[in-house]
């Protein structure tokens, strides 16, 4: 439960176009890509969150990239049309197995 709400507070700064710092743990590496729209560290490295925290402040330019990538991953994979033309995919790609198990045992 608590990683989903570390997961929701970063899409959520994601989405206000801010670069995120987060740890390498479940789905977050699927969704924040080191460099490109925030920076990921391991758990438990507190020299590498302050690395992190001082690489944003000392370029500014770079910070802003990463934010604006941040904002369009929202965009692009996480609005409610991203996320139910998602879900009609997995339905779609399910239904031929689900049609062919239902046949196989209703025989």
């Amino acid at each position: 439960l608590e990683f989903r709400r570390v997961l929701f507070r970063s899409l959520e700064a994601m989405a206000a176009g801010l670069p995120c710092i987060a740890t390498r743990v479940g789905e977050v590496p699927h969704v924040i890509q080191d460099g490109v729209n925030g920076l990921l560290i391991e758990s438990d490295d507190v020299d590498a969150a302050l690395s992190a925290i001082m690489r944003i402040f000392d370029d500014w330019e770079a910070a802003k990239r990463m934010g604006m990538a941040a904002r369009r991953t929202c965009e692009q994979r996480f609005t409610t049309s991203a996320m139910v033309a998602g879900i009609e995919r997995a339905i779609g790609d399910l239904l031929p197995s689900w049609n062919r198990l239902h046949s196989v045992v209703h025989r």
